[in-house]
This record gives C-alpha cells, structure tokens and sequence, in this order.
C-alpha cells in the first residue's frame, strides 16, 4: 500500500517498497514529467499524438513534459489511466528504491490484460 502524507507543502511517501521519502509538489511532478517523456518514447508516440489520444491540447502536454507547468490532478489522472497507471506508480517509478522503472511497468501492467 502506498501512503501520501500532505504538510506544508512537503509530501511523505511511504510503502513497502521504499524508505520514507520527503519531496516538495515540484520534485514530485518533476518526476512525473521525466516518465511521461520516458513512457511516451517508449510507445512510439509523438507530443501531438499522445495529445490528441487523451484529448490535452499539444502545448499544454509539451509543458508538462518540459517542466514548465504542474498537472492538475485530474490531467495527471488522465495522462496516467492512459498507460493503465496510477498517478502514484508514475512518481514512484522514478525513485531509485522502487522495484520497477516507468516502461517495466508499463509492460506488466499491458501484459497482465
């Protein structure tokens, strides 16, 4: 089970997988960002056809991607549900303790269906 513990900005996460971590929002999204590049190149996909997939206009998607802009959760939830992820796989994913990286997961999760 994953644990998300929201104060002042700082989020703790904590699960059987990993040491209790401290990150801020932006570290958080700044990590989403990097697997979204990550998954999208994996599949193949362009900016624009991953945007027209889960309706998110192009610009917006390449500001996420670059850093530049945070998700909302529901765009995150959007983005994440498209790979057959959960916004927390894809954070968790890009710390070193957790068991898979962004494209192994990916591929068990499309494989298990």
């Amino acid at each position: 089970m994953i644990k998300f513990f929201h104060s002042d900005n700082l989020i703790l996460i904590a699960n059987e997988q990993t040491t209790e971590t401290t990150f801020d929002e932006k570290q958080l999204f700044d990590i989403f960002a990097d697997n979204l590049h990550e998954l999208r190149i994996y599949c193949k996909l362009t900016l624009t056809e991953l945007a027209k997939l889960i309706d998110i206009p192009n610009q917006t998607l390449s500001s996420y991607e670059n850093k530049t802009h945070i998700p909302s959760m529901m765009q995150a939830i959007k983005i994440s549900a498209y790979f057959g992820l959960t916004v927390e796989e894809f954070i968790l994913c890009g710390l070193d303790s957790f068991k898979y990286d962004i494209t192994e997961l990916y591929e068990k999760r499309k494989n298990s269906l």
